[in-house]
């Protein structure tokens, strides 16, 4: 968040500066005389890289490439008389010009990083957009019996597969001394974080839930076998490691040899991770 003030600050320091530097010759002749082309290709260089997510993602000497030609192809054609190749002060004044729309661009670049590191920061600590098959424990009660009504019918497996962040890994999510508020939101971001992972590696038939009192994260796996789900586990626990840092412990109960109903698989797996934790 300081970074994120200090960008919002240096971009109105520059803009008042920007915009107030010919009145900074007092009692003198106006020696700073900024055309107004150039205060409006400024203004539309900082706008495209703050707006323009795009235009963002490109390097910061291309933005000067670009908007410098920009410059100068504008003065030499319309302002040719009072462009560097005039000489005297306009040398002076067409620095002065390209300092300011670089300085803007630099900044506005320095905003739109910390507009995207604020933006994925809070999509990171909220649930879950419209994606449907990404919700809560709590409200996923209707999709859970639908999946195991459809299971009975046609009389095909079901995985449940649980996981849960080991807790080895608060090393690595959170400093150490941080305050028990500041440890939960760290968990419940990295929850968040890991259901995104898995929701994108599942089938369109898998449901991914989470709990988050309890940091579990559940996947339902319609139609695939024991052997099947412990290889998917397996799958999404080297993803984990590899992308996210985290470890993991797992279990995986299918529907209808070790169970007949979710509430049911999901307790018998919660208990096998426990025993894990205590080995």
């Amino acid at each position: 968040m300081k970074n994120f003030r200090l960008a919002y600050i240096l971009l109105l320091v520059f803009l008042t500066v920007f915009f107030n530097i010919e009145r900074l010759d007092i009692q003198q002749e106006n020696t700073i005389d900024i055309g107004t082309f150039v205060y409006i290709i400024t203004i539309i260089a900082i706008l495209s890289v703050i707006v323009i997510r795009r235009f963002a993602e490109f390097r910061l000497v291309y933005g000067y490439i670009f908007w410098f030609s920009v410059y100068f192809i504008v003065k030499l054609t319309l302002f040719r008389d009072e462009s560097f190749l005039a000489g005297g002060v306009y040398v002076y004044l067409s620095i002065t010009e390209l300092v300011f729309l670089g300085t803007g661009l630099w900044i506005a670049h320095y905003v739109s990083r910390q507009l995207t590191d604020l933006e994925a920061m809070i999509k990171n600590m909220t649930l879950f957009g419209s994606d449907r098959r990404l919700m809560t424990f709590e409200n996923s009660t209707n999709e859970v019996q639908l999946e195991l009504y459809r299971s009975r019918r046609f009389n095909t497996p079901l995985a449940v597969i649980v996981f849960q962040i080991d807790e080895n890994n608060e090393e690595v999510v959170m400093n150490q001394g941080i305050i028990e508020l500041q440890k939960e939101i760290s968990r419940h971001y990295s929850i968040i974080r890991l259901a995104r992972l898995f929701n994108k590696q599942s089938r369109r038939t898998d449901l991914v839930l989470v709990k988050l009192r309890e940091d579990h994260l559940v996947i339902l796996s319609p139609g695939i076998t024991r052997a099947e789900a412990e290889q998917f586990v397996s799958k999404l626990e080297v993803i984990a490691k590899n992308d996210l840092n985290l470890q993991l412990r797992s279990d995986v109960k299918v529907f209808p040899e070790e169970g007949q109903t979710f509430e049911g698989l999901y307790n018998l797996a919660i208990k096998h991770i426990g025993q894990q934790k205590d080995l």
